[in-house]
């Protein structure tokens, strides 16, 4: 059996989709279907009649639904390849914002404490000439 996404991948890799679905096909009262779906749409059939016996819709206009969906599932299939990518990408400047994150919680650590240690020398330079000026004028 084939699903949308192998349909999609075929289509970007120009498998013919048309001799792959129809390879693995069987015909019920007229409708070309999946051998898997076979039994059951005959028992649609049999239990509601042909409900698409009046269905105005052209297999030209089917196939122009199928490629337009087709062509949405491989641009989401990008989109989905792209987000992986942009993910690991988040991730990776996440790391890198964590670490500058520890390294300026370190730095401003040690700005804090020569800040301190500053503020000490200062204390002890104003007593120092505070001191001298005092034994100069005595």
């Amino acid at each position: 059996s084939i699903d949308l996404t192998e349909i999609a991948d075929m289509w970007a890799d120009d498998v013919s989709i048309e001799d792959h679905v129809e390879s693995s096909l069987v015909s019920v009262q007229g409708y070309r279907v999946k051998e898997a779906s076979a039994l059951l749409l005959g028992n649609i059939l049999e239990k509601h009649g042909d409900i698409a016996l009046n269905c105005n819709m052209e297999s030209v206009e089917v196939l122009g639904w199928l490629k337009k969906r087709l062509d949405e599932i491989r641009k989401a299939k990008v989109l989905v390849k792209n987000s992986s990518n942009l993910k690991e990408a988040r991730n990776r400047n996440q790391q890198v914002l964590n670490e500058i994150k520890r390294k300026l919680e370190e730095l401003t650590t040690r700005q804090n404490a020569a800040e301190v240690e500053a503020k000490e020398i200062q204390q002890k330079i104003s007593y120092a000439k505070a001191t001298m000026s005092y034994f100069i004028t005595h």
